[in-house]
């Protein structure tokens, strides 16, 4: 074999190396949108098809802020519906550790792998996203009670009307 055979095998060898790659990351590609259509799908089964009135859509966007990378991870708005729906279904109140678990089965389909996310002292990134979420909706949009007993979370009159609204 001549060496410009030999030249060229070699580099046939690599560029079919390169092809073999590209292949491979165009299926995890195809994973990964497949992923977030089915996120989407989900998001708008959450969402009811409704639109989320501008208050709610700005005052999420201020409460994403503290993540790192918004952009992998459920939006903020996304847990608000859970959480009333859930304290709904537990007669009106219920244990914080119990509503977070139910929130997070809820939410489950639309969860990112940035979701699950381990934060250095915080915990699982979804998880302290839900009690954030309450957080703010107590203190700002009065969907939650604020003369809950320590650890039981309520909704609020104003909940109820909000949930009836987006569901």
């Amino acid at each position: 074999m001549s060496e410009m055979q030999s030249h060229l095998s070699s580099w046939r060898a690599e560029l079919e190396r390169e092809l073999l790659a590209l292949e491979q990351q165009i299926n995890d590609l195809r994973s990964i949108a497949a992923d977030k259509r089915q996120k989407i799908d989900a998001i708008d089964r959450l969402l009811s098809d409704r639109p989320v009135p501008a208050t709610v859509t700005i005052f999420a966007v201020d409460a994403n802020a503290v993540d790192d990378d918004d952009s992998l991870t459920t939006p903020g708005s996304a847990y608000w519906q859970p959480i009333l729906s859930v304290l709904v279904e537990l007669g009106g109140r219920g244990r914080r550790r119990k509503v977070i678990e139910l929130v997070g089965a809820k939410m489950k389909p639309i969860f990112t792998p940035a979701d699950y996310a381990d934060l250095p002292s915080h915990g699982v990134r979804w998880r302290t996203r839900v009690t954030f979420q309450a957080s703010h909706m107590r203190r700002v949009a009065n969907l939650l009670k604020n003369d809950s007993p320590r650890g039981v979370w309520e909704i609020s009159d104003a909940g109820r009307q909000w949930l009836a609204q987006h569901s």
